[in-house]
């Protein structure tokens, strides 16, 4: 993976965004690129597990209350993706409702409106690798 720096904190990263409403998938899928992550967007949950079923994404960052499939469902599904596939992917939560807390294991939540320094750390802090440990010498 490329070193992240300070201007592109998220080189390397393949980031999902699920997001039913275009405007703010748009600008999460500019930002997140401005800063260096590679971005494919989907605009439903049911979307979302077709590019997963192709691709493994780094995170995935999902509006909660979409149409059809929401983003609970879609935390489900990937989950049982993942079980098959053993590959876990974080999955960060995306929600305007405050009143209404989650239940369920999302990695991360987010309420919207969230300043995208934020949404940052917070991918920063689910994707990063342990630092390598030192190699023992040998004698």
């Amino acid at each position: 993976m490329p070193a992240r720096d300070s201007t592109r904190p998220l080189a390397g990263l393949q980031i999902l965004v699920v997001e039913d409403h275009a405007d703010s998938r748009d600008f999460l899928e500019e930002i997140l690129t401005y800063y260096g992550a590679a971005v494919v967007a989907a605009a439903s949950a049911t979307e979302a597990m077709q590019i997963v079923a192709r691709v493994t994404p780094s995170i995935v960052i999902a509006d909660v209350a979409m149409p059809y499939h929401d983003g609970v469902w879609l935390l489900k599904e990937l989950r049982q993706h993942q079980a098959v596939t053993g590959q876990y992917v974080p999955v960060v939560a995306l929600t305007a409702s405050v009143s209404r807390p989650l239940k369920v294991d999302f990695d991360a939540v987010l309420i919207k409106p969230c300043p995208i320094e934020k949404v940052c750390r917070v991918i920063q802090r689910l994707t990063d690798v342990a630092p390598p440990q030192p190699q023992k010498r040998r004698a």
